[in-house]
């Protein structure tokens, strides 16, 4: 179902607790919008009135509850006030110890003194609405809570400072530069664009186009970043993926036992690879079934491995190889492959062995890379060299993580290859002579494609999806 713009009131104060679920040392209470200080002022206790507060203070006091005069909490309160705040409004911050029951009482008596309970990315969503931030800056906040290495961290926090937007701004300046010089030329006949201006705007065109050619150069970089690099371990049942998979994520994560077909739905967990995020995946082991559930496992083993970046398939050496050769889906797919021979530690000679399953594989691969390595989940035998072609998929992609290109997504993808439709079809008619008229109308979409980008031209049902992901306190 797809999600529609929040009912955001912006005359409304809103509060949500802004830490995650759970016992800590402390948790964030938060509080923003027109009343958001005077709510505060009411069930605070300290030295100083939150109304009389400047901004960007910090205060000591008791929160209260107003009914029974009862003293919830010791607290530290802190004060912002608009628009010098991170939702562009009035807003206060308490800082309380991290019990649930401690957060959830607070929230109570906000709610109870005028506040409404936010929505899931409401006080983010507001800076948007409040111009204190645009879309590229809000997608970068969750990005930034959900980064998964550091190189995913820095690259949100480029986009969180505004890197992305300087750069569609600059294009989309120059676009209606070119796009009021033809605009003169269709309402002013007598101001004809000379031919050597008209080259000119043509070479414009073509600077832009090119400018989004490399902007779209960082999709497989913001993707992974993001979304991590997926690899599927998949094989027979009993063939070693969970062994692999508990060893890669350094964690009993999966259950692992002699009798086949354990693993019945699929398992994720990210590991740090040279800074890139690897989402290793294990699953249900492949084989035919008349076990519903185990059969379902297969099923969405299937479809992992239609969907992975890479595929480790798991043969185990004390059964027949020759019945646990990879399935059509990797053999006929072009997904790069690891075949890999474990528990070599219980095969005699695991280097002449897993010279024969190369020969038989490598006569029926009909696509996609496919290399060979005898290792040991259980004793981590030879890891190294299974991480070191994982390593060498991603080289391949070209996202090296010291480039400088700016990680975008699939929303600014779609976007930028709609922008450089337009403009080919602006420099098209451009080439062949075309009225003015025709290549403003192609540059004019070229310009509000890129500000969806930003959120110039951004429908709510856009602003609902990406927020509706938010959690809620952020």
């Amino acid at each position: 179902m797809t999600a529609n713009l929040p009912n955001v009131d912006l005359n409304q104060t809103v509060c949500a607790i802004a830490t995650p679920r759970g016992r800590g040392g402390l948790g964030v209470v938060r509080l923003s919008g027109p009343r958001a200080i005077a709510i505060a002022d009411r069930i605070f206790r300290g030295q100083t009135k939150l109304s009389d507060a400047a901004g960007y203070t910090v205060h000591h006091g008791l929160v209260v509850d107003t009914d029974s005069n009862v003293e919830i909490d010791e607290v530290i309160a802190t004060v912002f006030r608009s628009p010098k705040s991170f939702s562009g409004e009035d807003l206060v911050e308490f800082s309380a110890h991290g019990g649930p029951v401690i957060l959830d009482r607070i929230l109570h008596i906000m709610t109870a003194n005028g506040a409404n309970l936010a929505g899931p990315g409401e006080f983010t969503l507001r800076a948007f609405l409040n111009g204190r931030i645009d879309l590229t800056e809000a997608e970068a906040v969750a990005d930034l809570i959900s980064a998964k290495t550091d190189e995913s961290a820095a690259a949100a926090l480029k986009q969180l400072q505004g890197l992305l937007l300087e750069e569609v701004n600059e294009m989309r300046s120059r676009l209606l530069h070119v796009l009021a010089r033809l605009e003169i030329d269709v309402d002013f006949t007598e101001e004809n664009i000379e031919e050597s201006e008209m080259s000119d705007l043509g070479t414009q065109l073509d600077e832009l186009s090119n400018r989004i050619g490399q902007l779209l150069g960082g999709y497989q970089r913001g993707r992974i970043l993001r979304d991590g690099f997926t690899v599927v371990l998949a094989g027979p049942p009993n063939a070693g993926k969970s062994t692999l998979f508990n060893r890669l994520a350094r964690d009993e994560r999966a259950i692992v036992t002699e009798i086949p077909g354990t693993t019945r739905d699929i398992l994720r967990e990210y590991i740090n690879l040279n800074g890139w995020p690897v989402c290793i995946v294990d699953t249900a082991g492949m084989r035919e079934t008349i076990d519903i559930v185990e059969r379902i496992g297969v099923e969405r083993t299937t479809a992992a491995v239609g969907a992975a970046d890479g595929v480790i398939w798991l043969i185990d050496p004390s059964a027949d190889w020759t019945k646990q050769l990879p399935v059509n889906e990797i053999m006929e797919a072009d997904i790069p492959t690891i075949v890999c021979l474990n528990k070599s530690d219980l095969v005699p000679d695991a280097d002449s062995l897993i010279r024969q399953i190369q020969t038989d594989i490598q006569a029926h691969k009909t696509n996609g890379e496919i290399r060979f390595i005898a290792m040991s989940a259980k004793t981590g035998e030879e890891l190294e060299s299974l991480l070191g072609v994982v390593s060498e998929w991603i080289a391949r992609l070209g996202i090296d993580s010291h480039e400088a290109e700016i990680a975008i997504n699939e929303r600014h993808r779609a976007a930028l290859v709609s922008a450089q439709s337009s403009l080919a079809s602006a420099r098209s008619t451009l080439n062949s002579g075309g009225e003015s008229e025709l290549v403003a109308f192609d540059v004019q979409a070229a310009a509000t494609s890129l500000g969806e980008i930003i959120g110039e031209t951004t429908t709510d049902q856009v602003l609902g999806e990406i927020f509706g992901n938010f959690c809620i306190g952020k």
